[in-house]
Formats: structure tokens, C-alpha cells, sequence
């Protein structure tokens, strides 16, 4: 086994050779941000950024590989996360992270103001398109158990370029869902005191309406957050733990007194805005789903990834979304959809029913489930970070793990921090949209990444079987955009007749026409390739009922990441690579295969004319740092080099000579894909200490669900059936459920599948296995960026990072916010009394939330501390939210009033899928289970466990709330902000409003504090392949947990909170979600079919058109959707998706199967993954896109500046180092892959 970048040996003493500094207090200088030559002076910089173009080709081109993704990147924290976690705390993560951050925060809102009653079938949407997610993070989270998560996942399917892409909209997920959360904390507080929430706000008149209600309390439970999830990621699970189950008891009472107060004349109309409205709705209830991805960042500190992280994530996937079905009836039956609140609905709804009492109990549950959903967003956002960081993407100081704690101190500062400030200002409605899009990208990207994963391997696939993939996902992901395209712009439904059709042609041919070129060892995504092509397409879909206007701020945020990337974390990435390469070329070190697809150092591939792939064999050190210059950390001191440590940044000279080579930097990373080996070992050991590995099936399980339930079901379900759906967002949770599951088992097969698939190929020459790493099992936290990273390359890769943190940064965000929402509810106070109004900016930001600020700061410290103690308290904050959701469903239900469900549909089928879109957000979170691949004992058993499991779970509860609470209100007065509160008031239980408002707070404190766990990891796994600066790669040495990309993260996602309304949020989240699912379950088909040296030319060619037909097909469908009330489209797009993945099925033989735990039906549930991903993408508003592409601007900027160069350089330093070693006999090249192969 071996280290591709990075691997650091520490002397005796704990010092090195080289210039080592140990950390005293809390001092750091540039060389913690900026430590790469790039940035040791102005000439350096000035040289980097001259190689701009080389330097972003190369990283473009190059993709991480499994081990380097687990063991190197784990190196650069320094310090190991603690392994605590099993699958119950997995389990309860998931649902802590999740439930709780929409159901409480968006349900009231969705149902009053898109889909009415017909929320239900939002949910539902968003729902599906979450679980198909699910599978694809599980599948990459048990394969590369690192604490990355997607951003690791992409880094090796789909390059740094696009891995860094997703991580910046996995940070923005992670800081905006947690601001929403913190925020609507605030929300059931004042419900819970009988206030207003904007009793509780401070209102600035300087500001415009969204931004002006500042909101302290948020802040402040952020703060708390922050220190539970900094002092130990076991005490947070355990937390979590007892907060969820207190939440679960809240919610099935809720389910069951909403119910029995229900009246079904409030479903009627049950879509009064068509399906138009559930669309749209489901694509802002899509937020409700965010958190499902921190279980997938908690691998590093899963005890066993390979068992733990399956059944954490789909576990608690599958509670959530019953539970948010559930959740939503019930609202809907108590009021009329227009009566819901959109702060606390469910609160409000027990009191419009006589239950003045329950409202407490509402609000109680609410606020149990915001705390559990910060408290597991604090602990997997900064994991992220750090993963992020440990690739000098982003300052490596991000990725360092406190020697005491084992957890990633300031990666959990940072990201509390950024959550703090958006929650302190940001509306939910803002923040919940912003986040769709972003978690809906990266969702995709994870889904595509999965397909690649399974259709490609470097050297195993052959050229016409590359080239059929290619045109394979081409269909797929053109069919989905243009389904999403036309869903958004036309009502019409004959373009659904064409685009639909080519998704189907598209993964069928990739399904027939190719074989699968890797199999997952452990555990896999079923029905590859449909799944994650389903995933891929309707979280495309869902994208296309999300606002221009969300569009327009993800745009501004993609730009703004660019910037970042061009200037720094290309430079910084692309240094560590060389830097690395050149060490191990003058070390005479063995050499083994880190990275695929490098350019400079490249021979041209005669029989593709591409550049043939790089392949080098390093040997393995884990937890150790080398005696050349790295640093032993003490405190929190850092320099510029744990920022920009890689040679392009060492200078301005330096750096200009990169900006110049960016275009070949560029291709070297855009055809490089990384190996199962590089994540799974490699990029592990760049965090310099391994993570913790204490998780279980359970843990996870509970993760799972703590990190979705509560993150749609109480934010998005009152919103989604009052506006988008109607009573039919029962209809909208169960297709966002359907695409949330094809999700979460291409997740699953990856999660499981790369750590096995990287010890099986080591083990076949022991001699690279160190005696301390001799029966290791092997994991990774880079979640779907090392799935992606793998399969589709570092560039692709990159893309989907900046997504997920987008993705992190709007879905915690906008649970912070939602928190504030329902702890307003709990105090009997509107939201924005505790939000601080400033006049001078626009109503969309103008409402501040310091109470969101405060909880993510709160979170982040938790998440900080302990994985394993984050896994507990998200375990029992997880029991009692499903309590309290159980407690709604049955007294909403016992309350219900069938007549509220006339109309069932007032909006039409467009506002159920309308709804669907946004609601996904609902089933957000799951693929945090995948990041936590880490820190779990045994992924291959784990993770399919609770990845499944626990998105079962939620499904069905979603389901059942989302039809609870359409029962007890008409849709039209559903609460907009605590649907369910608001419902049990107007059945007469006001008393039940608190106990909802308590579930919903504690739900929403799971998705936070999973998520802040999962983001971190997924940040560090990033920072690993030096796409953001390594720094935040850093695990602490004494908490076991990636630190700085903790707070990192919550730093980021508090400042999105403070500001930021909860509908932008959610839609920007779930076009960045959706997209990821999409390309991790593309990722998996191609994983399945495509191993480079294994497929033939004939049948890389086949995946390569299956492919383009199923991605055409379902981007067609979305743009027919979205644009056309006509059915004609379906008529020929639906058949061409089929005749994609048919063909794919029936023509290409299967190159890799899964060893342990696969992904059934394959390539069908990867490609109705993709299909439905993509579709979901078209019930997403125009103005959520362009702020989608504004953020994708801004990670492209920052890439092509930083992110391409530091990640070239990681990649070149090794590479270097190698040749000129003297080891390596003979230069060969690789017919089937671009890049060179060194063989020993």
C-alpha cells in the first residue's frame, strides 16, 4: 500500500528534518493557509498564475484514486480521527442530520405557498430522488470510507477540477442548511415561548426585508453546536443519539394526534398549483432530505465502513422519508393550505385544531430535531472541510485534527462560523432554495461519478467502451437537463415525450451496451446503471422548479469559488501534487498507482491519440508526516503553506509560470482519474492522523436519519403543500423519496466498494503492505468527490466538491434558520421577532439570525470534539425526533379531516413534481453517512446497512407527516415557516404545537450536528488532493476529527444563515444535490461497466452512447417539463431513456462487480437515479440556475486559479520524485487510459 501525495514521516522526536514547527496555543502564520511554493513570495504567485492554464489542465485531467483519497489525503490532518462510530450511530446521524431540517422548517412553507396539500407527493419526489443518492453515496462512502464524502468521491471519478467545483457547493449546502436550521431553531423556540418568531429577532432597518431580521439566538445555538462537535465526535453521536430519538417520539406524535385531528376537506384543492407547484416545492423540499451525505463523511471515524455506512445511510434515508410523507399528511389534513404557517406549521396546525397544548410539544420535538440536525451538520461539515483542505484546495490549517479531541477543530470553527453569519441574517426561504440547487448538483455529480465508477477503470476499459460511456452520460445528463430546462420554462408536455425517451435510450444503452468495468466489493448501488442515471435525472429535474433568483446567487457563489480556485486553490492543489511527486522520485521509494490520467509527465497514447495514464506504487503511511517539511501541529497555529503548500504558490514567479500552464495542468486533470487504492489509502494520510474509526450500523443508521429527517420534513413540507403542491405533496415526497433512494444506493455500492476494492488490489503484492497497516480496512471520507474522483476524474470531481459544500454550506444554513423558525414557534413568537431586520438589503437577506449563528456554533464545537460522542447524541436527539414524528403523525391523523384534501392537487401534477424538487431537500443528509466511511469498523457491512436503512426509514415518515398534515389543515392555510405547529393549533391541540416545535428543533439540531460532522469530512477529503488548501485536511491529533474543516464549514454555512431565506437555500441546494446524485450515479455505471485494461474499445464505446442517450434523454425530459404542459415529450424521451439503459443492460457486459454489497438492477436504478435526478432539476425556478451558475462561475474562477495548480502540483511533486528515484524500469504506455504508466 502506498501514499500518493503527501505521505509525512515523522522522527523520532516528532519532528522533522525539514523545517517542522509544533503548534503552541493557538498561533498559526500564512504558511498553515498558504503553505505551497506558489506562495512563499510574490514572484512565486506571479509565476503560478502565469501557469494558470497548465496548471488547471492538469488538474482537470487528473483524477485522485481510491487510495490516496483514504490514506495519503487522511496524512495531512496530522492527526487521526477517532474510529467510534458504528451503524446505530451512523443511523441516527442520518436521521439527526436530516429530520428535523425540513420537515419542521419547509413543509409549512412549501404546502402554503406551491404545492398546497399536495406537498405530500413533493415529498415524495424529493424523497426518491435523495435515496437513489443515497445508494450512490453509500457505494462510495463503504469504497472510499473517508471523511470527503462526495468531494472525495468526485476527486477520483470525475477529477480535482470538478471535485472542487462540488466542494464548494458541498460547503455552501452545508453552511446555508445549517443557517435554515439554526434559523428556524429560533422559529419553534418563540413558538415554544408563544412569540413570533421576529420576537426573538433584532430587525435592521439598514437592510432589505430577507436580510434585516437578525436573528442572535441562532448564533448562539450554533456556538453551543460547535463546542459539542469539537470536543468529541462520539459524545456528538451519542448526543445526537438520545436528541433523536426524543425527536422520532415528537414526530409519530405528531403523525398520530395530527391525524386524528384531521379533516380531508383540507385536501381539497389537493394541488391548487398543478404539478407544476409539487415540483416546485419538491425541489425546495428536496432540503428537507439535505444531511443524508454527513453519515458518508463520518467513514473516517466508522469503526466499519464497509457495514456501518450502508445501513447508516439508507437506514435512516428510508425512516426519514416515511416519516416526512407522514409528516406532511398530517399537516395538510389539520389546516387548509393556505392557513399553514410557514414559521412553525405544524405548531400553528395543532392549535387551528384545538390543540393549543401540542403546539408545545411540536415545538419541543422540533427544536430537538434542528438541535440534532446542527449538532450532526457541525460534525460532518467539517470533515468535509477538512478532506477539502488535505488537498490544499483550501488551506490545509482546514484539515488538521486535534491531537486530543480527534476531531477537526477548525475545520468546525470555520464552518459554524460561516453558518453563524448567514443564519445571523439569511431568510429560510432564501436559504432553502440556494440549497437545493447546490445539494441537487452535487447530488448528480455523485450519481454520475457512481456510474463512472462502476463503467470505467484506467487501463481495464476499453477505448470503444470509454467512448460509449461517454456518449452514454452525454444522453443521460442532456436528456435530464433538457427535461429540467423545459419543465422550468414550458407547460407544456410534448417535450417530455422527447427528452424522457433519451434518458431512457441513454441508460439502457449504457446498461446493454456496456460492461461494468468494477464491481463493488462490499456493498453496491442496485440496478446500476438505472439508479444513478434515475438519480441523475431527476435531481436535474427537481433543479428545474428552483427560482431564477437562487439561480442568480448559486451563480454568484460558483463564480466567487472560481475566484478563489484560480487564484489559490489550483495553485495550492496543483504545488502539493508536484511537490510530492518530485520527493517520492528522489526518495527510491516503490511506487504504485495514485493518480490517473497526468499530463506532464504523459506519453502520447498511440492507439486513442489521448494521453495515456500515470501510474505510480508508493509505499503506506498512515498517521505519520515525512521528514520534508511538514509540520507537527500543536494548537491552532498555521502558516501560508497549510494553505498553499504546493510549489505553484512558493512564488509570484511561480505562480504566473502555473497560471501559463494552466490549459495543460487543465487536460492533465481533466483526463486523470483517481484509483480505488489512492482514496481509500493515500489521501487518508494526508490529514497526518487517521480518523477514529467508532462507528457502527447502527451509529450510522441513526446518522442517516438524524441527518435527513427533520432537514425537509419540518422546513420545507408546510411550504411546499401551501404553494406547490397541495394536499398531493404526499405524491411529491414520495418521488423526491424514490430519487433520494436510487441516490442513496448508488452511494452505497461506492461507499462499500472502493476501501475493499483497494485492499484486494494491494493485497495482491504484500510486500507495499506496511506491518501497521497489515488487516486495515481500508476507508475514505471523500464521499461522492472520491467516488466521482475515481470514476469520472479530478476535474469532474472538483466540479461536484464545489457542489456538495454549496450543498453543506445552503442545507445547514437553512436549518439554522428554520431552527430559529421553530424555537420562535416554541416561544410563541413569529420567526423574524427573533431575527434582526436590516432595510438596506433585500428582503430575500434582509432577516439576520445570530439564534442560527449561535446553534451552528454550537454544533460545531460538538462536532469538533467527537465523532463517536456526535454519533451518540445524534442517536438519542434522533429517538426522540422519531418519537415526536411519531407523535405527530398519530394525533394529526386522529385530528384529520379528509375534506381538506379536496382539491388533492390544486396545483396539478407540474406543482407536485414542482414540489418534489424542492422537498428533496427533505431527504438531504443521507450521503453524510457515506463520508463517515472513515471512522466506521466495518463499511463493506455498515454502510449499506445504514444508508438504506436509514433512508427507508425517513421515507416513510416523511410520507406519513406530509400526509398527517395536509389532513388536519387545508393546504392553503399550512404554516409556511412550522407547518406542523400551526396545524395542531388549528385542529385545537395548541399544547401539541410546542411538542412539535421541540421534535423539530431537536431534528433539525441532528441535521445540523451530522451534517457539520459529514461536511467537515468531506471538506478534508477535498482539501487531500489539494484542490482547497490542504490545511483543511488536517485531523486533530487528540479529538481524531478533520477540526479546521469543521468550523471551516460552519463558518461558512453561519454566514449564509445569518442572511439568507430559507426558499433560495433550498432551491440552489437542490440543484447542487440533484447534480451530484446524478453524477455519482453516472459514477456508478460507469464504475460497473468501464475498468480501464478490462473493457474493450467495442464496449467502452456502447457505455459511451448509453450513456449520452440516457443523459440526453433525461435532461430532454426536464427541459420538456419545465418549459411544456404537453405530454407528447414523454411520449418519445421516455422511451429513448429506456432504450439507454436497456441497451447498456442487454448489450455491455458488466466489468466490475461489487465484492460485498452491490447496487441491485444495475444499470437500471443508477440510470432512473440520474433520470429522476435530472428531471427533479427541471421544477426548479430559472433563478436558482443562474445562482447555480454563478456559484459554478466562482469554483471554475477558483479552480483555474488555486485548485488546478495546488492539486497539479500534489500530483507532479510524486510523480517527479519517482522518476527520479531510479526505481522505476521501464515507462510503458496505456493503451486504454490517458496518462503514462510506471511500472516498477
Amino acid at each position: 500500500m502506498g501514499v500518493e501525495e503527501g505521505s509525512v514521516i515523522l522522527d523520532e522526536e516528532g519532528s522533522s528534518s525539514s523545517g517542522v514547527r509544533r503548534r503552541g496555543s493557538c498561533s498559526c502564520s500564512k504558511d498553515d493557509f498558504l503553505p505551497e511554493e506558489s506562495f512563499k513570495s510574490w514572484g512565486n504567485y506571479v509565476k503560478a498564475i502565469k501557469e494558470t492554464p497548465y496548471r488547471l489542465t492538469d488538474r482537470i485531467m487528473t483524477r485522485s484514486v481510491d487510495s490516496t483519497e483514504i490514506v495519503d489525503m487522511k496524512a495531512r490532518s496530522q492527526h487521526e480521527m477517532k474510529k467510534t462510530l458504528n451503524w446505530w450511530d451512523l443511523m441516527w446521524f442520518g436521521m439527526g442530520a436530516v429530520i428535523g431540517a425540513g420537515i419542521f422548517v419547509l413543509t409549512g412553507l412549501e404546502a402554503n405557498e406551491v404545492a398546497g396539500p399536495a406537498v405530500l407527493l413533493s415529498y415524495v419526489v424529493s424523497g426518491v430522488s435523495a435515496l437513489l443518492s443515497v445508494f450512490c453515496y453509500t457505494e462510495f462512502a463503504v469504497e472510499i470510507p473517508v471523511a470527503g464524502g462526495s468531494f472525495a468521491y468526485l476527486r477520483v471519478e470525475l477529477g480535482d477540477f470538478v471535485a472542487f467545483i462540488a466542494a464548494g457547493n458541498i460547503l455552501l449546502e452545508y453552511i446555508i442548511g445549517n443557517a435554515a436550521v439554526a434559523r428556524s431553531w429560533t422559529s419553534y423556540f418563540a413558538t415554544l415561548c408563544n412569540y413570533q418568531a421576529n420576537d426573538f429577532r433584532i430587525k435592521a432597518h439598514g437592510l432589505t426585508e430577507e436580510y434585516s431580521h437578525l436573528d442572535p439566538i441562532a448564533v448562539g445555538v450554533l456556538a453551543i453546536i460547535c463546542v459539542i462537535a469539537v470536543l468529541s465526535t462520539k459524545a456528538s453521536s451519542r448526543l445526537n443519539y438520545v436528541a433523536s430519538i426524543v425527536h422520532i417520539i415528537v414526530i409519530i406524535f405528531i403523525i398520530i394526534a395530527g391525524l386524528a385531528n384531521a379533516n380531508t376537506s383540507n385536501y381539497t384543492p389537493f394541488a391548487p398549483h398543478g404539478p407544476r407547484g409539487i415540483f416546485q416545492a419538491s425541489a425546495v423540499l428536496f432540503f428537507a432530505y439535505v444531511g443524508f451525505d454527513a453519515v458518508s463523511t463520518m467513514a473516517e471515524e466508522t469503526k466499519n465502513p464497509g457495514r456501518d455506512i450502508p445501513i447508516g445511510l439508507v437506514g435512516s434515508m428510508v425512516v426519514t422519508t416515511i416519516l416526512y410523507c407522514l409528516l406532511a399528511l398530517t399537516l395538510c389534513l389539520m389546516q387548509p393550505y393556505y392557513q399553514i404557517d410557514k414559521e412553525a406549521p405544524f405548531s400553528v396546525a395543532f392549535e387551528a385544531v384545538g390543540m393549543g397544548w401540542a403546539k408545545y410539544v411540536v415545538a419541543a420535538g422540533a427544536l430537538k430535531g434542528m438541535t440534532s440536525v446542527l449538532l450532526v451538520g457541525a460534525v460532518g461539515q467539517a470533515r468535509y472541510l477538512t478532506h477539502i483542505a488535505r488537498t490544499h484546495m483550501m488551506p490545509p490549517w482546514l484539515a488538521q485534527v486535534n491531537e486530543k479531541t480527534g476531531t477537526p477543530v477548525n475545520a468546525t470553527i470555520v464552518m459554524l462560523g460561516a453558518t453563524a453569519i448567514f443564519a445571523l441574517f439569511s431568510d429560510l426561504d432564501i436559504l432553502s432554495k440556494l440549497l437545493s440547487i447546490s445539494t441537487l448538483f452535487i447530488f448528480s455529480l455523485v450519481a454520475l461519478a457512481l456510474i463512472i465508477r462502476r463503467y470505467y477503470v484506467s487501463g481495464v476499459t476499453s477505448n470503444v467502451n470509454r467512448s460509449k460511456l461517454i456518449f452514454c452520460l452525454v444522453i443521460i445528463l442532456g436528456s435530464s437537463i433538457a427535461t429540467s430546462v423545459y419543465w422550468a420554462n414550458s407547460d407544456s408536455k410534448i417535450g417530455y415525450m422527447i427528452t424522457l425517451p433519451i434518458w431512457f435510450l441513454g441508460t439502457f444503452g449504457l446498461w446493454a451496451s456496456l460492461p461494468q468495468a468494477r464491481r463493488p466489493k462490499i456493498w453496491g448501488v442496485p440496478l446500476v446503471p438505472w439508479l444513478p442515471s434515475a438519480s441523475i435525472g431527476i435531481n436535474m429535474f427537481l433543479l428545474g422548479s428552483i427560482d431564477r433568483a437562487s439561480f442568480k446567487r448559486f451563480g454568484l457563489w460558483t463564480g466567487a469559488i472560481l475566484v478563489y480556485y484560480f487564484l489559490f486553490g489550483l495553485h495550492a492543489s496543483y504545488d502539493t501534487a508536484k511537490e510530492f511527486e518530485k520527493k517520492q522520485s528522489e526518495d527510491g521509494t516503490k511506487l504504485r498507482k495514485v493518480e490517473e490520467g497526468d499530463v506532464s509527465s504523459a506519453v502520447k497514447d498511440e492507439s486513442s491519440g489521448a494521453i495515456g495514464s500515470t501510474r505510480f506504487y508508493l509505499p503506506l503511511r498512515m498517521a505519520e508526516v515525512n521528514n520534508e517539511g511538514a509540520k507537527i501541529r500543536r494548537g491552532c497555529w498555521c502558516g501560508k503553506d497549510d494553505f498553499l503548500p504546493e510549489e505553484s504558490f512558493k512564488s509570484w514567479g511561480n505562480y504566473v509560470k502555473a497560471l501559463k500552464e494552466t490549459p495543460n495542468r487543465l487536460k492533465d486533470r481533466v483526463v486523470t482519474r483517481s484509483i480505488d487504492e489512492t482514496e481509500v489509502v493515500e489521501m487518508k494520510s494526508r490529514s497526518e492522523n487517521e480518523m477514529k474509526k467508532t462507528l457502527n450500523w447502527w451509529d450510522l443508521m441513526w446518522l442517516g436519519m438524524g441527518g435527513v429527517i427533520g432537514a425537509g420534513i419540518f422546513v420545507l413540507t408546510g411550504v411546499e403543500a401551501k404553494e406547490s403542491a397541495g394536499p398531493a405533496i404526499v405524491l411529491s415526497y414520495v418521488v423526491s423519496g424514490l430519487s433520494a433512494l436510487l441516490s442513496v444506493f448508488c452511494y452505497t455500492e461506492f461507499a462499500v466498494e472502493i476501501p475493499v476494492a483497494a485492499l484486494i488490489s494491494l493485497s495482491h503484492n504484500s510486500s507495499l503492505i506496511p506491518p501497521q497497516l497489515e488487516g486495515f480496512a481500508g476507508s475514505s471520507l471523500g464521499g461522492s468527490f472520491a467516488y466521482l474522483r475515481v470514476e469520472l476524474g479530478d476535474f469532474v470531481a472538483f466540479i461536484a466538491a464545489g457542489n456538495i459544500i454549496l450543498e453543506y454550506i445552503i442545507g445547514a444554513a437553512a436549518v439554522a434558520r428554520s431552527w430559529t423558525s421553530y424555537f420562535a414557534t416554541l416561544c410563541n413568537h413569529n420567526p423574524n421577532d427573533f431575527r434582526i431586520k436590516l432595510h438596506s438589503l433585500s428582503e430575500d437577506y434582509s432577516h439576520l439570525d445570530p439564534i442560527a449563528v449561535l446553534v451552528l456554533a454550537i454544533i460545531c464545537l460538538i462536532a469538533c470534539l467527537s465523532t463517536k460522542g456526535s454519533s451518540r447524541l445524534n442517536y438519542v436527539a434522533s429517538i426522540v425526533h422519531i418519537v415526536v414524528i411519531l407523535f405527530i403523525i398519530i394525533a394529526g391523523l386522529t385530528n384529520s379531516n379528509t375534506a381538506n384534501y379536496t382539491p388533492f392537487a390544486p396545483f396539478g401534477p407540474r406543482g407536485i413534481f414542482k414540489a418534489s424538487a424542492v422537498i428533496f431537500f427533505a431527504y438531504l443528509g443521507f450521503d453524510s453517512v457515506a463520508t463517515m466511511a472513515e471512522e466506521t469498523k466495518n463499511p463493506g457491512r455498515d454502510i449499506p446497512i445504514g444508508l438504506v436503512g436509514s433512508m427507508v426509514i425517513t421515507t416513510v415518515l416523511y410520507c406519513l407527516l406530509s400526509l398527517t398534515i395536509c389532513l388536519m389543515q387545508p393546504y392553503q392555510q399550512i404554516d409556511k415557516d412550522a407547518p406542523f405547529s400551526v396545524a395542531f393549533e388549528a385542529v385545537g391541540m395548541n399544547w401539541a404545537k410546542y411538542l412539535v416545535a421541540g421534535g423539530a428543533l431537536k431534528g433539525m439540531t441532528s441535521v445540523l450536528l451530522v451534517g457539520a460532522i459529514s461536511q467537515a469530512r468531506y471538506v478534508t477529503h477535498i482539501a487531500r488532493t489539494h484542490m482547497i488548501p490542504p490545511w483543511l485536511a488536517q485531523v486533530n491529533k487528540k479529538t481524531k476529527t478533520p477540526i479546521n474543516a469543521t468550523v471551516t464549514m460552519q463558518v461558512a454555512t453561519a454566514t449564509v444563515a445569518l442572511f439568507s431565506n430559507l426558499e433560495i437555500l433550498a432551491k440552489l441546494l437542490s440543484i447542487s444535490t440533484l447534480f451530484i446524485f446524478m453524477l455519482v450515479s453516472m459514477g456508478l455505471i460507469i464504475r460497473r461497466y468501464y475498468v480501464s485494461g478490462v473493457t474493450s474499445n467495442v464496449n467502452r464505446k456502447k457505455l459511451v452512447l448509453c450513456l449520452v442517450v440516457i443523459l440526453g434523454s433525461s435532461i430532454a425530459t426536464s427541459i420538456y417539463w419545465a418549459n411544456s404542459e404537453g405530454w407528447i415529450g414523454y411520449v418519445i424521451f421516455g422511451p429513448l431513456w429506456f432504450l439507454g439503459t436497456w441497451a447498456l443492460w442487454a448489450f455491455v457486459p458488466q466489468a466490475r462487480s461489487p465484492k460485498i454489497w452491490g447496487v441491485p438492477l444495475v444499470p437500471w436504478l443508477p440510470s432512473g437515479s440520474i433520470a429522476i435526478n435530472i428531471f427533479l432539476l427541471g421544477s426548479i425556478d430559472k433563478d436558482s440556475f443562474v445562482r447555480f451558475a454563478m456559484w459554478t462561475g466562482v469554483m471554475l474562477v477558483y479552480y483555474f486559479l488555486f485548485g488546478l495548480h495546488a492539486s497539479y502540483d500534489s500530483a507532479k511533486q510524486y510523480e517527479n520524485k519517482i522518476l527520479e528515484e531510479g526505481d522505476v524500469s521501464s515507462v510503458v504506455k496505456d493503451s486504454d487510459h490517458s496518462g503514462v504508466a510506471l511500472k516498477s
